[in-house]
């Protein structure tokens, strides 16, 4: 089952080289070849060939007991047929290793100067990323869910295994390249004519030519195919949330890395429910005896029934929580806190009654009107003497006989 941890985990910096700049390692690999031979960079073919006649028979594996004679003595050879050849030699000085294309590949990877799979580094290309939606429904979303999706990414042809030929069709080296994949092309700039290296028009920067192709992949080696991939959806996601499955997007070409997929979200609305953040909102119909005199309602909750609490003289609109019962943070777990559920009350008027009730409801109605025609009196009266004396001038006070 692949389990996501999160947009930003891309990579792991366990195990990295020191970094260097792209300068200091253009300049350690074009140095490499000379420095093998220790001669200059100006050196003639004749002290090219004289060095390595030194060097061979120094380091000649049946001769030298040295542990590394062997790795020496392959450095040295690559470093002459390098630097004995005119054009690869012009490439080597002005591109550096990675001029030569892949037929020196392999001295890259002894000595840890860059990417030796493949035929060469340009045609090494990771695989691209793959992009799908997934629908979920409101409590998937909120809860987190196990779910087998499926969408369609490039793999390795199972026919040709990769080889782009046809079963038993003859494979040669390609005759323009001599199987390098590259060739020298040469073109007019402003600052003049210049040559640099290109894939090779012949065979497609492969190196070989095919007879027959692979009828299933059409000669690219790799084929679009559908998948399905078991994936741990956590709880919280929501539309804006994308999630990355390493690894499992279009392979790679030439021993690249495959990409990676981003899966997307649809969240089904469900009636009733609405979710903002990690908090759900619903809507709670309680009779008006509940709401007068209180008691309990049987709500529905993302995790099944509960117990909510109304209090006496609960208004129309009013809003009830039950903390803990909304979403908990994408990415937290377990014992992290949830949001809360908020229940907006609607007091429910019944359309018909039973004449008890009608009796019932009439002697309530009449002590309500003594309750408020008794409250409004003194309210009334309150008032009354207040604007009486606001109105009335400031007798003087009462001195004990009147005229």
């Amino acid at each position: 089952m692949v389990s996501p941890r999160s947009i930003g985990d891309t990579f792991r910096l366990a195990g990295r080289l020191p970094h260097r700049t792209r300068s200091q390692r253009a300049l350690s690999i074009r140095a490499d070849f000379y420095g093998v031979l220790n001669l200059r960079k100006d050196a003639t073919k004749a002290e090219v060939k004289t060095a390595y006649r030194k060097l061979a028979r120094q380091y000649h594996p049946d001769i030298c007991k040295d542990p590394d004679a062997k790795h020496k003595f392959e450095a040295i050879t690559d470093a002459y047929e390098v630097l004995s050849d005119d054009v690869y030699r012009h490439q080597y000085n002005t591109y550096g290793l990675s001029g030569l294309g892949a037929q020196f590949a392999h001295y890259s990877q002894k000595w840890g100067q860059g990417p030796s799979k493949g035929r060469s580094a340009a045609a090494a290309t990771p695989g691209a990323d793959v992009e799908t939606t997934v629908a979920l429904s409101f409590q998937e979303a909120a809860l987190g869910t196990d779910r087998i999706v499926y969408f369609s990414a490039k793999q390795i042809c199972p026919d040709c295994e990769g080889s782009c030929a046809r079963d038993g069709s003859a494979v040669e080296k390609c005759q323009v390249c001599r199987g390098f994949g590259e060739v020298l092309k040469s073109q007019n700039t402003k600052l003049g004519r210049t040559t640099m290296l290109g894939a090779c028009p012949a065979c497609g920067g492969r190196g070989i030519t095919i007879a027959e192709w692979c009828v299933r992949c059409g000669g690219k080696g790799q084929a679009c195919m559908q998948r399905g991939v078991k994936v741990k959806i956590p709880a919280g996601v929501d539309e804006a949330s994308v999630l990355r499955l390493k690894g499992q997007g279009d392979a790679g070409q030439c021993g690249a890395p495959p990409g990676d997929v981003y899966l997307h979200f649809k969240v089904n609305a469900q009636d009733g429910l609405r979710r903002d953040g990690r908090n759900v909102y619903s809507t709670l119909s309680i009779p008006f005896t509940d709401a007068i005199l209180g008691g309990q309602a049987h709500v529905q909750t993302l995790r099944g029934h509960s117990w909510l609490d109304i209090p006496a003289g609960t208004q129309h609109g009013a809003v009830l929580t039950l903390p803990q019962e909304g979403v908990q943070p994408l990415g937290a777990g377990p014992g992290s806190i949830r949001g809360s559920h908020y229940f907006t009350v609607a007091i429910s008027i019944p359309k018909q009654v039973s004449q008890a009730e009608v009796e019932v409801l009439e002697t309530l109605a009449n002590l309500s009107m003594k309750r408020m025609g008794s409250r409004q009196r003194s309210t009334a009266g309150r008032q009354n003497r207040r604007s009486h004396s606001q109105d009335s001038p400031v007798r003087p006070a009462y001195s004990g006989y009147s005229e």
